[in-house]
């Protein structure tokens, strides 16, 4: 079969079965509103590759079912998980010792395909120490390893979602929190941000007894623990 009738015939086969407009879906994932519509109509030729991903999850299916290269609308994927780095919760101090004898555990979500070989390190979410910025107490947010984020991406920078290892009584405490970041020449300060007046902690400042773990890159709520990818 020529590829680009694959592409416009699995495509107006999407579209048929979403129910949703082809215009609708293009917006959805930031294509020109008529993008989707001219491939349907002839009007536009050739597809380039990078818009391939684009299109496939507006309608909701692997690239490849597209192209044509697969016959499944998505491919199962054996979901391992993710790395498992605790609970963030600020204010509350845990036993360095107690938590270095717990038993390593993964969490069922997707490695971040946008930074592909990091390290992907995801969090249990309690309190609502950071409810202004959407994230709240039941969730679960996932993100890339600060070492590697830095060595790969760039330095942290203002306005950054984090995670927050603070130590006190020689290391044998610790705390982890979800912070915002705030650099300025002086160091980088750390601050929650709840929603609710009678909730206050104050900002910490990186340094020896504080450091960043994780760039936090995602948020969602779990409710069912199953097989197969969770959204992000």
């Amino acid at each position: 079969m020529n590829s680009k009738i694959a592409i416009r015939e699995r495509i107006e086969e999407r579209v048929n079965a979403l129910g949703i407009s082809p215009i609708t879906l293009a917006k959805s994932v930031g294509l020109e509103r008529g993008y989707i519509n001219d491939i349907l109509i002839g009007r536009k030729k050739s597809v380039r590759g990078d818009k391939i991903a684009d299109i496939a999850r507006a309608l909701q299916c692997d690239p490849e079912y597209i192209t044509g290269a697969q016959a499944e609308i998505r491919k199962k994927v054996d979901l391992e998980g993710i790395e498992f780095g605790g609970v963030c919760e600020t204010g509350v101090w845990r036993s360095a010792t107690l938590s270095a004898q717990e038993p390593s555990k993964s969490v069922p979500i997707e490695a971040d395909k946008r930074y592909p070989g990091l390290r992907n390190i995801a969090f249990d979410v309690r309190g609502n120490s950071l409810a202004a910025e959407g994230v709240t107490d039941g969730m679960t947010v996932a993100g890339i390893a600060a070492e590697e984020w830095e060595r790969t991406i760039g330095p942290i920078s203002s306005g950054m979602i984090v995670v927050v290892q603070a130590m006190r009584e020689r290391g044998k405490e610790f705390e982890l929190s979800l912070r915002r970041a705030q650099v300025t020449p002086s160091g980088v300060t750390l601050y929650a941000r709840p929603t609710d007046p009678n909730l206050k902690f104050e900002p910490l400042e990186v340094g020896p007894d504080v450091k960043i773990i994780a760039v936090i890159t995602r948020a969602v709520r779990m409710f069912l623990d199953v097989d197969g990818p969770f959204a992000a």
